[in-house]
């Protein structure tokens, strides 16, 4: 597995802001000075129409402690691909770093990549993320020390929380969520 004893410490790919690899960068570094890195966030549903949403509630010592937020999401390591870090994202946070199930695996698809920037306190935030949805129907094992919880939430209840505006959910899964509400298969959850 791949858990760092001091996740600031961490080495990430440093790119440039078309996504092109330059080399590797310590994670603090690239914060502190607005070094754009890569990201993996993963939404997962409960099934395949896309009704129900499975929430993560943010715990002690995070970012966003005490709100949900993406099911999994993480910065991408120099030695990752996208996909590699989304699903090491899931097994850290989702199933205390046991396996991902393959119904996980295999409904794993990329729904976009995007450039973010956010300068927030001392962090200087700029990443490209690859957006994942899956499908998973079982039971999760969260790991304590990141999550607080898991929820499952319907789709229908989301958009009507985004509409009203309220402060349940991480900023980055409000972004996360409407770029997959703007996609057709997606808009057509009820169906």
């Amino acid at each position: 597995m791949r858990q760092e004893k001091n996740p600031e410490k961490e080495m990430l790919w440093e790119i440039d802001k078309n996504n092109i690899k330059l080399g590797s960068i310590e994670r603090t570094i690239a914060h502190t000075k607005g070094i754009y890195h890569r990201s993996a966030h993963v939404i997962i549903f409960k099934e395949p129409k896309y009704k129900n949403i499975i929430l993560q509630l943010r715990g002690h010592g995070t970012y966003n402690f005490c709100r949900y937020g993406q099911s999994a999401s993480g910065h991408v390591r120099h030695s990752e691909t996208y996909r590699e870090a989304a699903l090491s994202e899931i097994s850290e946070e989702l199933f205390n770093n046991a396996r991902v199930p393959k119904e996980i695996k295999n409904s794993l698809e990329l729904r976009c990549n995007f450039r973010y920037e956010k300068n927030h306190k001392n962090v200087n935030n700029k990443e490209w993320v690859a957006l994942y949805t899956a499908i998973f129907s079982g039971e999760f094992n969260p790991d304590p020390d990141e999550v607080k919880g898991i929820k499952e939430v319907s789709t229908e209840k989301i958009i009507f929380d985004l509409k009203i505006g309220t402060c349940h959910y991480t900023t980055s899964f409000e972004r996360d969520i409407r770029f997959l509400l703007s996609d057709e298969m997606i808009r057509g959850y009820s169906g």
